[in-house]
């Protein structure tokens, strides 16, 4: 360092507390040797300088990120809010001012930004959108979204979604709104809503001024119009008459229809006439402004200002106007015009449609008369199994009217016997011959069959290809009965004395053999003389089993056995019988299982309906395996319960499956206890009740018993 240079130093000293800075500033001396030799100088704590200098960096750091935070959020600002392609406006909450408007929102509205700054949001707004603005404001909801209507600086009126936001700005509580035009998307809604509400109106109206009144109110209702006529033409002086008036205001639409009524237009006569005779749709988009007219001074007073009317169309006649009117001075839209005519054409269709089905009617009217004076069952039947029409006589054996017969499946009113009786109808399409003297079973209402002669005849269209079956049926049941007896008492007059013997003579010759046994001295053996009272106990109880079931038997063919007819709940009924053999399943190690709906009510006797159910599934027990099961089903079948006992056991072979209910038959013959008349009083039981039973099995796979009984009506 050089002769007289100057020193000045800062540092820091750490003690025991605060840091502190010491400041040297003086003067450096050499020696001799050209060395600095000694300083002369002043020290001074310097530690609020430094602290004042720290200060100061940390405002202009903060100073510089405030500025950049400025700048940021005006940046920010400018895209979310001045530079967003959607209308956006924050207006202040209690004074509805606008405080701030974007471009878009500018350009949307038609508004400058000096017109917009200041103006109150209501003025955008149609007079139906005010209370949701008001509401929205007093509520001070942070978030809402809603389908609103406003109103721009030229009039127009559109459809808009409003988000908006509460906020803080200016100081002021506020709303930030953004806006999005929704009018196109909502015309399209409402164009298609139109289109369904009236395909739904037409197909449910059963008359034409029913049609008529629900589809103005519909079309007004949702597209936005005041009024809604519909003109119908009076073929006898060509003229239209007023057929139907819909209006918003109903205090308004008494007065305006007796007008209405009071008038008549001709073919090119005002606005409904000329639509009526050009066929095309007309509109005016400022009634007032248009060519006088009779209702003129009254649609003034109603406030109309547009109108539109379509013209109602069938194929290659007209059938009279829709005329619609609004309180807006607005230009029809062409995709609405279009939507309109075609409603017309379609009223004119259910017009055309309601006519023929009204001819329809008459004819098949005059041809159901001549069926229905015929006692024979008579069908039309398609070549798909399909009944077309049918008489009284068919339709009442399934206790249902002719048109509720029309247009079912034999499947579907016949399921158990539907394809055999298709397979006839197969036969006569196939070879267009007749099938004559059909014997068959025909089941009725209530599950009874009847027997029937039955013939086919095809039936064949104007060009002679066959369309379906003319089928023909006579009741011989009473016929078949007759006969039916007549074999069965002859058979049973034969087997009866044979079988009784037969089940009489093994129990009898056991009582006496071991009963002289005993006499002749095996009271006195006591290892033995137990076991044979046992043994003609238990061939007694079979004894008394027997002459029980005889006795039930003789009760249901007499007659004497009177049933005691009452509604019984089935699930519940057949759950208690199941807990009644839960044991002697369990001895067997057979599962029991019940599938029957609640729900189902059927009138019988209560005692006979156990001794059925005894009979099933005591034999389904019985000849099953162990780890086998038995389940008892219901289900509703047209005017019956269907009931099934269903098992996995040894089965029935099929030489034998067409006489288990035969009496005295036996299945397993070497079966002790079985008399082989189980099966027949559950038969009786059955048909006494009116239904009928039946089985189906598969040997070593298990059976199903089936049979009906009669719902509660």
């Amino acid at each position: 360092m050089a002769a007289g240079g100057k020193l000045e130093v800062e540092f820091r000293l750490r003690g025991g507390g605060k840091p502190h800075w010491l400041a040297a500033s003086g003067h450096v001396f050499l020696g001799a040797d050209g060395r600095p030799e000694r300083i002369a100088g002043v020290l001074r704590d310097a530690t609020s300088v430094k602290d004042a200098e720290a200060e100061r960096e940390r405002l202009e750091r903060a100073l510089a990120q405030a500025h950049e935070g400025a700048r940021v959020f005006e940046e920010r600002y400018r895209v979310l809010f001045e530079d967003n392609p959607n209308p956006m406006l924050i207006f202040d909450v209690q004074s509805l001012s606008i405080l701030a408007a974007n471009e878009a929102a500018q350009r949307y509205y038609g508004y400058t930004r000096q017109e917009m700054t200041g103006m109150t949001i209501d003025r955008l707004q149609t007079p139906e959108s005010l209370p949701l603005l008001h509401r929205s404001s007093a509520m001070n909801e942070k978030y809402r979204r809603k389908i609103g209507r406003h109103r721009r600086k030229d009039g127009s009126v559109v459809d808009v979604e409003v988000t908006s936001h509460a906020l803080r700005f200016e100081g002021r509580t506020a709303r930030l709104v953004l806006v999005r035009d929704v009018t196109e998307s909502l015309a399209l809604q409402r164009r298609t809503t139109v289109q369904y509400a009236t395909a739904r109106i037409l197909s449910e109206s059963s008359t034409l001024d029913e049609a008529l009144r629900r589809v103005n109110q519909a079309v007004c209702g949702i597209l936005g119009w005041s009024a809604g006529l519909a003109w119908r033409l009076d073929l006898s002086s060509d003229t239209l008459r007023l057929a139907n008036l819909w209006m918003r205001s109903p205090s308004q639409a008494e007065r305006f229809e007796q007008l209405c009524r009071k008038i008549s237009y001709a073919r090119g006569s005002g606005l409904p006439g000329r639509v009526l005779k050009t066929g095309c749709a007309l509109a005016s988009g400022d009634v007032a402004k248009g060519p006088a007219w009779r209702r003129a001074p009254h649609a003034a007073r109603q406030g109309f200002r547009s109108q539109l009317a379509v013209p109602i169309a069938g194929r290659d006649v007209a059938f009279g106007v829709l005329e619609y009117f609004s309180d807006e001075a607005v230009t029809v839209d062409e995709k609405v015009v279009e939507l309109l005519e075609t409603l017309g054409r379609q009223i004119g269709q259910f017009i055309e449609r309601k006519r023929a089905e009204e001819s329809l009617k008459r004819e098949q009217a005059q041809r159901q008369e001549i069926f229905d004076i015929m006692p024979a069952m008579i069908w039309f039947k398609d070549t798909e199994n399909r009944i077309v029409s049918c008489n009284k006589a068919a339709a009442e054996s399934l206790d249902m009217t002719p048109q509720e017969m029309a247009g079912r499946s034999v499947y579907e009113l016949y399921p158990e016997d539907g394809a055999s009786y298709y397979q006839h109808d197969l036969d006569v399409i196939k070879t267009g011959k007749p099938k004559l003297g059909i014997i068959e079973q025909l089941p009725m209402a209530g599950g009874e069959r009847r027997w029937v002669q039955t013939d086919k005849i095809p039936r064949r269209n104007e060009a002679g290809d066959i369309t379906g079956v003319l089928v023909s049926s006579f009741d011989i049941t009473e016929r078949k009965k007759i006969e039916d007896v007549l074999r069965e008492s002859e058979r049973a007059q034969r087997d009866f004395v044979a079988n009784v013997s037969h089940e009489f003579r093994t129990p009898v010759a056991a009582i006496r053999g071991f009963a002289e046994t005993l006499r002749a001295g095996a009271l006195e053996d006591r290892r033995n003389r137990l076991r044979f009272v046992r043994i003609i106990e238990r061939h007694a109880e079979r004894l008394g089993r027997l002459v029980e079931e005889l006795l039930t038997i003789s009760a249901l063919d007499s007659g004497v056995a009177r049933k005691r007819l009452a509604p019984i709940r089935l699930g519940p009924f057949v759950q208690d019988y199941a807990r009644s053999i839960a044991t002697i399943a369990r001895h067997r190690k057979v599962k029991i299982k019940l599938d029957v709906p609640e729900g189902i009510v059927v009138v019988a006797d209560e005692l006979q309906l156990i001794q059925a159910l005894e009979n099933l599934v005591g034999n389904a027990i019985k000849y099953n395996r162990p780890g086998g099961w038995v389940q008892v089903g219901a289900r509703v079948r047209g005017a019956a319960a269907h009931v099934t006992v269903a098992d996995n056991g040894i089965g029935i072979s099929p030489a034998d499956l067409p006489r288990v209910f035969d009496r005295f038959f036996k299945v397993e013959k070497a079966s002790s206890g079985n008399s082989g008349l189980g099966l027949n009083i559950v038969k009786k039981i059955v048909e006494s009740h009116g239904g009928r039973i039946w089985a189906h099995s598969r040997l070593h796979k298990g059976s199903t018993f089936h049979f009906t009984l009669p719902l509660r009506r």
